[in-house]
């Protein structure tokens, strides 16, 4: 299964190559990464096209807003699945492998499938996401039934970082609505819920960054 994985950005040289380094460190590597820059003013592009060469798909737009950048990676990706990836967050190595091995296992009713996460950089932050939404002894990957639910409860346990979707769900010209200020991403995971399964490894595989300081 060739998996691409998508990468706006906006004015984050240093924590996007960070972002870039975990998923190009996969134990499961991936096919493509897409990186879209959306109208940054520092040196985001230089520091990509440096580092990385041809190894990053590194798209620019005007600046236009992380739906329009999303929109913009998937309608360039190649890969049976999206692998979605904000730039100041970071996979652990095996993130892909074991949702490789959920999806193999769980079979193909299943278009979605995400990973719980854990908080960097504020300490008051110590519990995983599937521990802040009650989501305990769970197996080491299975169903989510009624993702919907979780989504009108405003508990949703699929942050988007962990998320990785099968490209035919996204086929609509604009998946992401640019007409949202926020919650663009919820607003994509909600629909998907009443098109597809969604599965989750339980094993926390992504690092988010909540550092007060951190640009939004």
């Amino acid at each position: 299964m060739k998996i691409s994985v998508l990468i706006p950005t906006y004015n984050r040289e240093t924590q996007v190559l960070r972002a870039i380094d975990s998923a190009l460190t996969q134990t499961f590597p991936v096919d493509e990464i897409i990186v879209v820059d959306d109208g940054s003013t520092d040196r985001t592009t230089e520091a990509i096209r440096t580092r990385y060469g041809s190894r990053v798909t590194l798209l620019q737009q005007e600046n236009a807003g992380v739906a329009s950048a999303r929109n913009r990676g998937i309608r360039e990706a190649h890969g049976e699945w999206i692998a979605l990836l904000d730039s100041d967050d970071t996979w652990l190595p095996t993130k892909i492998e074991r949702q490789m091995e959920a999806l193999a296992a769980l079979g193909d009713d299943f278009g979605v499938c995400f990973t719980d996460c854990i908080y960097d950089g504020n300490p008051e932050m110590t519990l995983s996401v599937f521990q802040s939404v009650g989501i305990t002894d769970a197996p080491k990957f299975g169903p989510l039934e009624d993702p919907g639910n979780y989504v009108l409860a405003e508990r949703e346990p699929f942050y988007t970082p962990s998320i990785l979707i099968r490209r035919s769900l996204l086929r609509q010209p604009e998946p992401f609505d640019v007409a949202m200020v926020v919650r663009e991403d919820t607003d994509v995971y909600f629909r998907l819920s009443l098109q597809t399964r969604f599965c989750f490894v339980s094993e926390p595989l992504v690092r988010i960054d909540r550092r007060p300081s951190r640009t939004v």
